[in-house]
């Protein structure tokens, strides 16, 4: 229903223990069509030219559309969405520069880094969702 399914999750009461109980989260079809929007991007090809700032200017309001619309109820489906992005933006490091061009391990690092020292360049890093 509007992208969200209704199931049995795992709670924390206000006293601190765990029950089970109805809530909604983002639903699979809605994890696959905006994965769909992120494809269409094209973040791993044309967008090799721009800088981290600029590709953050372009992500940003989708991903905070994203977090505001599926992050008001269960929050872990969307996290498992954000972090693709991550993993995008890992790929997008390793084709804009030469040296992590063999390495996902230190493009990873290097985008690690920098959401270490800018936290809130995108959106989802300001969600305690990082490389």
């Amino acid at each position: 229903f509007l992208g969200f399914t209704f199931k049995p999750r795992q709670v924390k009461s206000r006293y601190g223990s765990y029950f089970r109980g109805y809530l909604p989260g983002m639903s699979r079809k809605a994890q696959k069509r905006v994965r769909d929007t992120m494809r269409e991007w094209g973040l791993t090809s044309h967008i090799t030219l721009w800088s981290l700032n600029k590709v953050a200017a372009f992500i940003n309001p989708y991903v905070r559309g994203w977090i505001n619309y599926y992050g008001a109820c269960y929050k872990e489906p969307l996290r498992e969405v954000l972090n693709h992005v991550n993993a995008l933006l890992v790929i997008w490091a390793k084709r804009k520069f030469k040296s992590f061009n063999r390495s996902r391990w230190k493009a990873r690092k290097w985008l690690k880094a920098v959401a270490k020292r800018d936290p809130h360049l995108f959106a989802m890093w300001s969600m305690n969702v990082r490389p």
